[in-house]
């Protein structure tokens, strides 16, 4: 089975469907584990079954998971397996209107199913542990802001390909990282 080596681009639907707080832990799931079945989904974020199927079968429908065969070893073939249809995940561009009239729903449902800042404030309550946070305001030029960009995004890869040969291996991490990464332009010269 051949796996899609980007991720997925979200259309306007797409994100609609995923904008669902439940759907939205759906794929939060699949970010840490590398297949599931269905009754393992319902039992992670403690649901009924039938609801699972329901709104797997949803994202199923805009592209975002897909079934998948049993592990090797697996005994039980009688259930459903899924997982994310690319292993590098989902993306959205903002600059299409129609995804951007939507997106703000996606980004504030994600946050609230990601609250990464309280689940680091208790891991990392003694400050033991390496982190970075920073909003910071930087004028750039074109060309300066289109480097810093591709280099961003060769270190979003980077963390993306580890993430890829990590997930449904049997790597036993220390700890888990939320990596946010935002380069948005909040301020534009007028130009000619």
């Amino acid at each position: 089975m051949s796996e899609q080596t980007d991720p997925v681009a979200l259309g306007a639907s797409a994100i609609k469907a995923l904008s669902h707080p439940l759907r939205a832990r759906v794929v939060w799931h699949f970010a840490r584990v590398e297949t599931a079945r269905t009754s393992d989904l319902a039992a992670a974020l403690d649901i009924a079954p039938n609801k699972a199927s329901y709104h797997l079968s949803l994202l199923e429908e805009h592209g975002i998971i897909t079934r998948t065969d049993p592990p090797a070893g697996s005994t039980d073939g009688r259930e459903t397996w899924w997982r994310m249809t690319s292993p590098q995940g989902i993306s959205w561009d903002r600059r299409d209107p129609a995804v951007d009239r939507v997106a703000d729903d996606l980004d504030r449902v994600l946050a609230q199913v990601r609250n990464a800042r309280a689940a680091a404030a208790q891991v990392n309550a003694d400050r033991k542990l390496p982190q970075l946070s920073a909003i910071v305001p930087v004028p750039l030029t074109h060309a300066e802001a289109q480097a810093f960009r591709d280099r961003l995004q060769a270190l979003t890869d980077e963390l993306f390909d580890l993430r890829a040969q990590r997930v449904g291996s049997d790597f036993a991490p220390d700890i888990e990282y939320d990596v946010q990464v935002d380069f948005l332009p909040v301020w534009a010269a007028d130009t000619p």
